[in-house]
Parts: C-alpha cells; structure tokens; sequence
C-alpha cells in the first residue's frame, strides 16, 4: 500500500533523485484528471448559465466537489512543471 493510498497528500525528499518517485506516487491518477476536467467543464458551464449546482454523471455537483476536482489538476499541472 502506498503513502497516497493511506491518505499523505505529498513526501519530503533528502535527494533530488527521490523526486521523480515522489511525483509518480502523488500524481493523480489518468481516471482522476479525465473525470476531474469533465467535472470543471460542466460546472463552469453551468455557472455559465447561472446554475448553482449541477448534475454530474448522475450525481450533484457544487462548489466544494469542484473545487477538488481543480485541486487535481492544479496538483497535475504543478508536478507536470506548468504551474
């Protein structure tokens, strides 16, 4: 069971080496940034619209649940170097 599977949002490197292990362990999962940007781009769409909360692959959406799925792809985009 890995540090990310047991909760740990993130490791302390001692060896610039480690990084690269530590990037892998605490990415986010492909699965999680797909469903993380249709989840953005319909919430942003409903906004949009002037919707508050929105349905999302069956399930109600809002400003928290969104806002983790943009924490993802903001974690993706900073280990991928383009934040």
């Amino acid at each position: 069971m890995s540090a990310r599977q047991l909760g740990m949002k993130g490791g302390s490197c001692v060896h610039p080496a480690q990084v690269l292990i530590l990037n892998e362990v605490f990415s986010p999962r492909p699965e999680e940034v797909e469903m993380a940007e249709a989840m953005v781009a319909v919430y942003d769409e409903a906004m949009a619209e002037g919707l508050g909360a929105v349905s999302f692959r069956s399930k109600m959406i809002d400003v928290p649940v969104v806002e983790r799925a943009r924490r993802v792809l903001t974690l993706r985009d900073r280990i991928a170097g383009r934040v």
